[in-house]
């Protein structure tokens, strides 16, 4: 091979390796980790572009073939995963507002949003779900099992109220945001999930949980985080009582009836950082003071 056949290939490779590279993140962000592991751990044996093509046959059609009968015959992936704590959050009015607007507003103001809402996730460990139109929706507890679930999401789901409000400050000299408002659901419970497979395969989530927690968002209100009683009554386990306080009415959910429902206080997660980093300031005072003494009672003697 001559030097410009070198180069040349060096080239293609390189953009294999690129392109490899962002399949690599784009199915990195659709599924979970068990997920993935469970399309590769049968089929590592295999070379990479046989696997590819194992993993893409097996997301679109199911399998390589069907059985006898016409029926795909290779079992989905999916689980039941006991204890998770979902959000939904949308923006009400998004609708009217993006109707008055141009495409590329409507994109940039969602863009700005949903990508710093994938931050907290990230920084966080909270799963993203999907977004559907102007709602972002998001678990913790899965794939990975914790029971701080409730904790994390009332986390996440105010630091999303903070950073939407930054969000708009920075556009607000560009676009007429200021009247919009989050608003945001949470319900805490058992959820199925699993890669559910067709044209647009994506990971998906069922179940009761699911439906209350967006009806903790549709029947919330503007600029306020709404959490069910299961929620509530996670966070009260886990000394997070001063995190939330009782709504004033009943809330009226369909199949579920009338619901006590609570709304967490804004900042109250900075609030408890805050008097943690003061008790471990506090903490070291003394200890650095005690070890003063103690120098001074050793040079005494």
């Amino acid at each position: 091979m001559n030097i410009r056949n070198r180069k040349k290939y060096g080239l293609e490779q390189r953009k294999i390796e690129e392109q490899a590279e962002k399949a690599g993140k784009i199915v990195k962000e659709l599924f979970p980790s068990i997920v993935r592991h469970r399309l590769t751990d049968d089929i590592e044996s295999d070379s990479s572009k046989k696997r590819r093509s194992r993993i893409r046959n097996y997301l679109t059609r199911g399998s390589h073939t069907l059985n006898e009968e016409g029926v795909n015959d290779s079992l989905p992936i999916a689980e039941i995963f006991p204890s998770t704590t979902i959000v939904f959050a949308d923006i009400p009015g998004f609708s009217s507002w993006s109707s008055a607007h141009q495409p590329k507003d409507t994109f940039l103001l969602l863009e700005s949003v949903f990508q710093e809402f994938d931050r907290i996730a990230r920084k966080l460990k909270v799963f993203k779900v999907e977004t559907i139109a102007d709602c972002y929706v998001a678990v913790s507890g899965l794939p990975d099992p914790r029971d701080d679930h409730a904790i994390v999401m009332s986390q996440f789901a105010l630091e999303c109220q903070r950073k939407f409000n930054r969000v708009k400050d920075s556009l607000s000299e560009t676009l007429d945001v200021k009247e919009l408002r989050l608003r945001s659901g949470l319900h805490s419970g058992a959820v199925t999930g699993g890669v559910l497979r067709g044209e647009k395969t994506r990971f998906q989530l069922f179940g009761d949980t699911m439906n209350t927690s967006s009806r903790m968002e549709s029947t919330g209100e503007p600029a306020k985080v709404q959490i069910s009683q299961q929620t509530a009554d996670l966070l009260t386990e886990d000394g997070k009582s001063h995190w939330f306080t009782p709504r004033d009415d009943l809330v009226f959910a369909k199949g579920k009836g009338y619901l006590q429902t609570y709304w967490l206080l804004s900042d109250a997660h900075i609030r408890d950082l805050e008097e943690q980093l003061r008790q471990e300031i506090s903490v070291e005072r003394k200890t650095v003071s005690w070890e003063v003494d103690k120098e001074n009672i050793i040079n005494l003697k």
